[in-house]
């Protein structure tokens, strides 16, 4: 009676594991996003990888959508302006994105879809390659912007094979601070105008921001935990502003077609400016400013402001004056979508 009692015991103990283990993947798994952007990229089990799949198709969805808008150009008359040979490519890279992901999964369930996508991506029928995806009913399909979705996944994926430490899966927990950091401010954030937007402008106003958090650290509101209230005059604020400045700039769906001329480099350079600012602050939140990292990409937004002709003047980004030039006047470029 008692090893029937003790094996119906371990029974209940195996289900109840079973379904605890299911549980606790489901719920892991959304807190690898937040605001809809990964916090760090996956690792190779199924409640990961899955969504990072699905993600990736929905991100060529987007950029079908964008490849087949009649005001995108073929050639590169203008600077700023992604073409279509741009959209194609990054979409191929997505492709094969997904096949490695999908190698992952048990039975490469999607094999035969991303092989369709390849031959129809490779020889530019973009519409096609819609209507396929169209076809899976991915899940937010109608109510989701994935032509937003395809800027900020370029961008993630641009940054996850530079080895970005704000998706590294060991940092999980400062990430999510970083990207709830830059989540309120973008809430809130002053949007740069005029020569203030340049990128110059960006870079030099963050090294202005970077030196006075490491000046008068005892101003900043947050410092190193709790929930977030900061003003308009705090320096953590204006620090995390230009990255949500540029990641308005850049993953935005109308935005983003005119993004192609912006360094990606700088940006992270600014993100890796804050990143290590959010890590040493919850890390030891009395002496963070000593570390010397903080010199180090000091020096790199300086520099990065002085060679796009910037500087800083302990308070403000300044534009270097420029030689007024009759003959070689700077004439605007912009096509308006």
């Amino acid at each position: 009676m008692f090893n029937q009692l003790l094996l119906m015991l371990v029974r209940h103990l195996s289900f109840f594991l079973l379904c605890l283990g299911c549980s606790l993947s489901l719920w892991a798994q959304p807190q690898r996003f937040n605001g809809g952007f990964p916090i760090c990229t996956p690792d190779d089990s199924p409640a990961e990888v899955e969504p990072e799949l699905e993600q990736t198709l929905k991100a060529i969805y987007g950029g079908c959508q964008l490849a087949q808008d009649e005001r995108v150009l073929k050639k590169r008359k203008d600077p700023e302006a992604y073409i279509i040979s741009d959209y194609q490519e990054q979409m191929q890279a997505f492709v094969a994105y997904a096949q490695t992901l999908n190698d992952k999964l048990n039975g490469s369930p999607q094999k035969k879809l991303l092989d369709q996508l390849e031959k129809l991506l490779k020889k530019g029928k973009f519409e096609d390659a819609q209507l396929l995806l169209k076809k899976e009913k991915l899940p937010g399909q109608g109510q989701e912007d994935w032509q937003t979705l395809y800027f900020a996944w370029a961008n993630y994926r641009y940054e996850a094979q530079a080895e970005a430490p704000w998706l590294d899966p060991m940092n999980r927990r400062v990430n999510r601070r970083y990207r709830a950091i830059i989540n309120y401010v973008t809430q809130r954030f002053e949007q740069p105008f005029g020569q203030q937007a340049q990128m110059g402008g960006v870079v030099a106003d963050a090294a202005q921001a970077l030196s006075n958090c490491m000046a008068y650290p005892e101003n900043l509101a947050w410092q190193g935990e709790g929930g977030f209230n900061m003003k308009k005059e705090d320096e953590l604020r204006r620090l995390a502003s230009n990255i949500a400045y540029l990641e308005w700039r850049t993953q935005e769906k109308i935005n983003g077609r005119r993004a192609y001329d912006i360094d990606r480099k700088a940006i992270m350079k600014i993100k890796l400016a804050l990143f290590d600012v959010i890590r040493s602050m919850e890390r030891q939140k009395r002496n963070w400013y000593t570390e010397p990292q903080h010199g180090e990409n000091l020096q790199i937004l300086y520099s990065l402001s002085f060679k796009n002709g910037w500087r800083v003047d302990a308070s403000n980004a300044l534009k270097e004056e420029e030689p007024q030039n009759e003959n070689n006047p700077i004439l605007p470029s912009r096509i308006e979508y």
